[in-house]
């Protein structure tokens, strides 16, 4: 029965737990077989005395010494490998923010050496610590080693930070290309883990329009097994602000693995986050888990960060979240969710004014199985009547997250580049007594937000306000193959800096001042654009802090909504109803 027992503790469970048992059978075995010898080992007094006892021990059965010690090591045995760093229903993962390795003045085989040695040396922290999966930031190895303001399609294929070949099922490491598979393959090999590291992957070119040198370039994440295995490659379906330079897929290239720890893995690449078309067909699929690999930027305190918005698709999709952002100055936001749930998360607010290396490894058991969602409940039409007619817009137009010192700018900005415009509608919270409770209302267009809100603290009037915003904009971006329709319902903290009869320009702010009232409750209803694709929904404290899944109620459907509580000691940074449409 321990044989049996130990084969299949071996055959499903860890090297770790392998061993214990073992070892325990091997220890328990010998001890009660030396035990028994000891106590059987009296003078025979004839043949007959010999099956007498054979007899007797037959009647006492199961009840025996030797039987009742195998009881006892059946039930200790499981307490024993308990012990395990994993269990059965868990595996342990880690992510990792930190910042790019390289530098485009050096060579290019001495980049490949600098990645290929701090890949190895993540690879083997996080095996220190029994991870089963390691999830790398998008551009670790290849975002510092190009020349931006040289860069071209050629350039990057030609210059090798892009590799050929290696289809799914091989094993590069050993290949004498020194390329970053090889190193990928090698580390995950070499510390029995499975490694997620975006890369660069060309492909030949065979149709029609293809670019000039005959090579595709995508921004690729690549999944490696604990045998240095290539599991599954992901060419990143919307590319953000690399077009021409890198190429992206006609269509969206939804992209899987599995695991030998039994969990079968969906995968995207940093703006893919803003679109549905990559996900819906894994979803189809029953696929729970989800590696994230980006190089997000938050500049200038933003309507929501990325940290928000990794959670926020965690609660709306039911999902499990492993999110590795790049650490660059003003880049930060990495962590682990569960149907919401923050397993583990860190955001540092003060990274575009630091400049230095904020690397980090954020280490937790994940649950491998999550409750089954349940089907979306239609809410009763609960906004005001007025909301639904579309022929009037409601607030007072505004404009939110403006650059500091330049107040005729657009909002953020990225190597020189727009990103977007949020303009929209906006109801500001009036000052009344603590305690009072508000409903706000502000419409643009199809978009259109009511808040119930409870306040907190004195609400006075000055330069800091807090907003219910509707916003409604088609968002370009240069250098960007795919536009974005934002739509979106948020109350938020924000300062008035500049205040004109046609428009009020709306900064958020990391935090409040602490003579500034917050709110205890609020509660968040919105009504989007008929073709929309799913909503979700965020929430943040001061400095971005997130809130546990507890403290937020969201119900999908035709008008969804968002209630947050809040504990005294926090105070609203911001709470968004965020429309997607593809």
């Amino acid at each position: 029965f321990l044989l049996i027992l130990c084969f299949s503790f071996c055959t499903h469970s860890t090297i770790y737990t392998c061993v214990v048992t073992w070892f325990s059978f091997f220890g328990f075995f010998f001890f009660f077989q030396a035990e028994d010898g000891i106590r059987d080992a009296q003078e025979s007094r004839g043949l007959g005395d010999v099956y007498k006892r054979q007899y007797q021990r037959r009647v006492r059965g199961l009840f025996s010494a030797g039987m009742r010690k195998l009881l006892i090591t059946t039930l200790l045995l499981p307490l024993i490998v308990g012990a395990s760093p994993q269990q059965p229903d868990h595996y342990r993962a880690a992510v990792v923010q930190c910042a790019a390795r390289g530098n485009h003045s050096l060579p290019v085989a001495h980049n490949l050496q600098l990645v290929s040695e701090w890949i190895d040396h993540l690879a083997h922290q996080a095996a220190s610590q029994h991870v089963q999966i390691l999830v790398l930031p998008e551009a670790l190895g290849w975002g510092a080693s190009i020349d931006w303001n040289n860069a071209s399609h050629g350039r990057l294929q030609a210059h090798a930070y892009a590799v050929a070949g290696h289809p799914v099922g091989s094993v590069p490491c050993g290949d004498q290309n020194h390329s970053w598979w090889a190193t990928a393959s090698c580390a995950a090999q070499r510390h029995g883990l499975v490694l997620v590291l975006n890369g660069l992957h060309k492909v030949r070119c065979d149709g029609t329009a293809c670019p000039p040198d005959g090579w595709w370039v995508f921004n690729a994440e690549v999944a490696f097994s604990e045998v240095g295995q290539v599991l599954a490659v992901y060419h990143k379906s919307h590319i953000w602000g690399t077009a021409p330079i890198l190429d992206e897929p006609d269509v969206a290239d939804p992209t899987s693995f599995s695991t030998a720890f039994g969990v079968k893995f969906g995968m995207f690449v940093c703006y893919d986050i803003e679109f549905n078309d990559w996900l819906a067909p894994l979803r189809a699929q029953g696929i729970r888990h989800f590696v994230f690999s980006t190089n997000w930027m938050v500049d200038s305190p933003p309507l929501y960060a990325i940290h928000m918005l990794q959670q926020g698709v965690s609660l709306a999709h039911k999902s499990v979240l492993l999110a590795a952002n790049l650490d660059t100055p003003g880049g930060s936001g990495s962590g682990i969710y569960a149907a919401g749930e923050v397993l583990a998360v860190y955001f540092n607010s003060t990274n575009a004014a630091s400049h230095h290396a904020d690397d980090r490894m954020l280490v937790t058991d994940v649950p491998k199985w999550l409750p089954e969602p349940k089907p979306n409940s239609h809410q009763a039409d609960d906004l005001r009547h007025t909301l639904l007619d579309d022929g009037l817009d409601i607030g007072q137009p505004c404009q939110y997250e403006q650059l500091a010192g330049d107040p005729g700018s657009n909002p953020s900005v990225f190597h020189g580049k727009f990103t977007d415009v949020n303009n929209g509608r906006c109801a500001f919270v009036s000052p009344e007594p603590k305690g009072s409770k508000q409903t706000l209302v502000a419409t643009q267009g199809q978009v259109k937000c009511q808040a119930d809100v409870e306040i907190v603290g004195e609400i006075t009037p000055g330069s800091t306000d807090l907003v219910l915003f509707a916003a409604k904009s088609n968002v370009s971006v240069a250098d960007t193959p795919d536009s974005e329709m934002l739509e979106a319902c948020a109350m938020m903290l924000c300062s008035r800096p500049s205040t004109a009869a046609e428009q009020v320009v709306c900064d958020t702010l990391w935090s409040a001042p602490h003579d500034q009232g917050s709110i205890k409750l609020l509660e968040l209803r919105a009504q989007f654009s008929p073709n929309r694709t799913s909503v979700v929904p965020m929430a943040a404290v001061d400095d971005l802090a997130l809130l546990q899944a507890s403290q937020i109620a969201f119900k999908p459907g035709p008008q969804p909504s968002l209630k947050v509580e809040l504990e005294k000691a926090q105070r609203l940074y911001s709470a968004v109803l965020y429309a997607q449409f593809q």
